[in-house]
């Protein structure tokens, strides 16, 4: 069977939900016949060297705005000099400036990959990729939420191929840790500190806790704009003692051994990365009543949707505290999630996109 060669091109390679999806998907990919590169348009980022060492050429051609005229003919001279086949292109600012470089592509192959439910803010970004809604041959969107989205702005449905995230679970499932009556739940959030993670919440719903007489310890993981932000609120709830922010890591698994609940209290998301860990790794969660989280509950009973509402995350969380054969439960549940969405799955999808579109199917 015939080799595809494909570009993946992304703002950076910080560490991040997409980030670690894409190095799952290169190493599944490498064995089916694919040769995936990828090229970077803003920085490189801590991921990078992992990319390179694992063998995955990482490139990077610098946009200044958007549409960088010099952008687009550098990135067009990589593809021809490269010799790509498919052009896999990121979120919005990777695909506008994909969609400008490959006008003129000629026999290379345009997917356009959203992950976010909510993608764009402005009419001006909404325009931009209703304009560009029939330039791709194909778009990938991580769940039905994103897909309902790119809908809305006039991309066609039957372009739009779901393709939900997969997950590595670790060699060896942790049960939950064994608690004394009235010690704390121990929480863990992991994730990039961004607006959309609301992740100054867990200030309020810690500060919750304590009124209610619940005790909980919280561990946030990760990095991001948002980082002093987060600080600032966990201080002038007073809440420094329950709420620890540990940073960034490279071992999430070891972190969720030592943990009862997943927690995610975000806006937005697309198919969340993290939660499918904490899955893999066989937590209960508690997370936010948004669409892309009801998508990956289905009907299983492993997790908790929760408004945004401090009061009814403590009472929530109050329950658990107080049934451990619930969380364990729940506990089993998750880790069938986690199987049922596996990076294999992942991978499978994607190739037959890509023969597809190379007339290879």
């Amino acid at each position: 069977m015939a080799t595809i060669r494909v570009l993946r091109v992304i703002s950076h390679l910080d560490v991040g939900g997409v980030q670690r999806q894409m190095l799952l998907a290169f190493r599944g990919m490498r064995d089916q016949g694919i040769e995936p590169e990828c090229c970077v348009i803003h920085y490189r980022g801590r991921m990078a060297e992992q990319f390179e060492a694992e063998g995955f050429p990482v490139h990077q051609v610098k946009f200044r705005s958007r549409i960088d005229p010099l952008g687009v003919l550098r990135l067009r001279m990589l593809v021809h000099r490269r010799r790509i086949d498919i052009v896999h292109s990121h979120m919005y600012n990777a695909n506008i400036g994909v969609n400008a470089a490959m006008i003129a592509r000629g026999r290379v192959k345009l997917v356009n990959g959203y992950h976010n439910q909510i993608l764009v803010k402005s009419d001006r970004q909404a325009q931009r990729v209703k304009a560009s809604a029939n330039r791709p041959d194909a778009f990938v969107a991580v769940g039905d939420s994103v897909k309902a989205s790119l809908m809305e702005l006039s991309v066609p449905g039957d372009r739009i191929t779901v393709i939900h995230n997969g997950v590595v679970g670790p060699e060896t499932v942790t049960p939950l840790p064994k608690r004394e009556p009235g010690e704390p739940l121990h929480l863990v959030w992991a994730g990039r500190y961004v607006n959309q993670k609301r992740v100054e919440f867990f200030a309020e719903i810690a500060a919750a806790c304590r009124a209610a007489g619940v005790p909980v310890h919280l561990t946030i993981l990760g990095d991001g704009p948002g980082f002093s932000k987060v600080k600032r609120a966990i201080e002038a709830a007073g809440v420094q003692d329950c709420v620890e922010q540990a940073g960034v890591t490279t071992d999430v698994f070891s972190w969720l051994a030592k943990s009862d609940v997943f927690v995610s209290a975000s806006y937005r998301e697309g198919f969340p990365n993290a939660l499918l860990e904490a899955c893999a790794a066989g937590r209960p969660f508690v997370v936010s009543d948004i669409e892309p989280h009801r998508e990956l509950l289905g009907g299983s009973t492993a997790g908790v949707l929760v408004p945004q509402d401090a009061a009814k995350w403590a009472e929530v969380l109050g329950e658990l505290a107080h049934d451990r054969a619930r969380l364990e439960r729940m506990a089993a549940e998750s880790l069938a999630l986690g199987r049922a969405f596996s990076i294999e799955a992942t991978c499978e999808k994607t190739v037959a996109l890509y023969r597809r579109l190379m007339g290879s199917a």
